[in-house]
């Protein structure tokens, strides 16, 4: 049986998603996807990995809720959908009662923290400098074989990739939140969203909200990609069981915190120089005034 309501955290990368999704995968009537991400209605060319396709029916789709799909609340979070050009139409075909999420982060910050992210995740080497990341994405504009990496400038230009989805959905079905507003406020934008599904925001009350995720610099960076996989296998493991999972939850966050204590170095790495940050200022000028328009009038601030 197809759920009441579906929430997708549809964008973007490196901007709170996966703090947002973990906080709402414990409200009781809401049911987690297996995997934070299920890329389902990517395009399929789009460079990441998927274990299940929007060729492959919506029973396939349905397959990645099985554990509680009798939740009346489906969750997904896949922020890459927001720059894949076909996704917005995928959805609105598919889903008929579905509300998309979308947190929007200074681009240049964003280009910092994925910078630091591609390091942890061994997308780049150690010794690749930001400036040199960089001026890369500003020499080439990226084709269908661009590795997701190399695609994070352009994706800082939000406005654009979000148009499709204002051509497809309802405004009040259609969540856009800044990054540091978020931060910020993390309650306000859980209300937001759970009054949006009628689902009792009561539980946040007393929920204790961390930052999940964070981009750090590690010492070993194979240590910390085991130490990934080993986090995502016991998630995996107690993905049906609530009880579990919130007793995983209350050991997993300090020894998170001990373990980055552990395998974090402070940066010795320079930021971005002045000229090209005012060439990013100048490639992202007018990026505020188009995302003000776009949520009718309404002045955006990063």
């Amino acid at each position: 049986m197809p759920p009441k309501t579906n929430v997708i955290i549809a964008g973007t990368t490196r901007a709170g998603t996966t703090s947002l999704f973990l906080y709402l995968a414990d409200h009781p009537s809401i049911c987690r996807a297996v995997r934070k991400e299920t890329r389902f209605f990517l395009d399929n060319n789009y460079p990441l990995e998927r274990v299940a396709s929007f060729e492959s029916g919506y029973d396939a789709y349905a397959q990645l809720f099985e554990p509680c799909m009798q939740n009346p609340v489906w969750l997904e979070a896949t922020p890459d959908y927001l720059h894949s050009p076909g996704t917005a139409t995928r959805i609105a075909e598919t889903l008929d009662d579905v509300h998309l999420v979308f947190l929007l982060r200074d681009p240049i910050e964003r280009l910092q923290s994925w910078y630091q992210y591609a390091i942890q995740r061994g997308l780049i080497p150690e010794t690749e400098t930001l400036e040199h990341w960089i001026r890369q994405q500003l020499e080439r504009e990226p084709s269908e074989s661009t590795p997701q990496h190399e695609r994070v400038l352009t994706q800082g230009r939000y406005s654009i990739d979000l148009q499709a989805y204002f051509g497809h959905f309802e405004r009040q079905r259609l969540h856009v939140w800044s990054h540091s507003a978020f931060q910020r406020e993390p309650r306000l934008y859980l209300q937001e969203i759970c009054d949006a599904i009628s689902v009792h925001s009561d539980f946040f009350q007393d929920y204790t909200l961390e930052q999940y995720n964070p981009s750090f610099q590690p010492r070993s960076v194979e240590f910390h990609l085991r130490y990934q996989r080993l986090s995502e296998r016991i998630r995996a493991a107690v993905l049906g069981r609530r009880t579990f999972r919130r007793m995983l939850a209350g050991i997993k966050r300090p020894l998170d915190s001990i373990y980055r204590t552990m395998n974090a170095v402070h940066s010795s790495r320079e930021g971005i120089p002045n000229d090209l940050h005012k060439q990013l200022e100048a490639y992202y000028d007018g990026e505020i005034q188009r995302l003000s328009e776009l949520l009718g009038g309404k002045q955006w601030r990063w």
